[in-house]
């Protein structure tokens, strides 16, 4: 069957963006955490925050499991790029704002097919490896 050959294709591609969606939220998290405490939430600008309350509403207007304890799961991939204050997560990185906002925008672009269940091209999953290894390289040793 071609849909489940190219359902067992992009299950990689979801893999990897996955892997390094769920370790960018952490990276914010523990780097928020170490610097304000179990209050890190409330530091946040007023917007992320708004969107996720918008968030969690939908989601306790279902019957559904709750999906996490954690607001930051219920971010969009465009609040984490928010999230990032430069004073806050220089030391995380060894370039500059505009290199990680680069490196953000263009995942944040190749997130959408995956997150919505349309076959990647074949340049745009060399597109994501590349920014995989793009976002690994800005990452300092810390």
């Amino acid at each position: 069957n071609p849909l489940i050959k190219e359902a067992n294709f992009m299950s990689i591609q979801y893999q990897k963006f996955y892997c390094l969606e769920r370790s960018i939220r952490e990276l914010i998290r523990v780097n928020l955490e170490e610097k304000h405490g179990s209050e890190w939430w409330s530091t946040l600008d007023d917007a992320v925050k708004r969107n996720v309350e918008t968030n969690l509403r939908y989601e306790l207007d279902t019957t559904h499991t709750k999906r996490s304890q954690h607001n930051i799961d219920y971010t969009t991939f465009g609040d984490l790029r928010k999230i990032i204050n430069w004073n806050q997560f220089e030391s995380l990185f060894n370039r500059n704002l505009s290199s990680v906002n680069e490196v953000m925008i263009d995942l944040n672009r190749l997130r959408v097919p995956i997150a919505h269940c349309t076959p990647l091209a074949a340049k745009e999953i060399k597109r994501l490896e590349i920014r995989i290894d793009d976002w690994n390289q800005l990452l300092s040793d810390r």
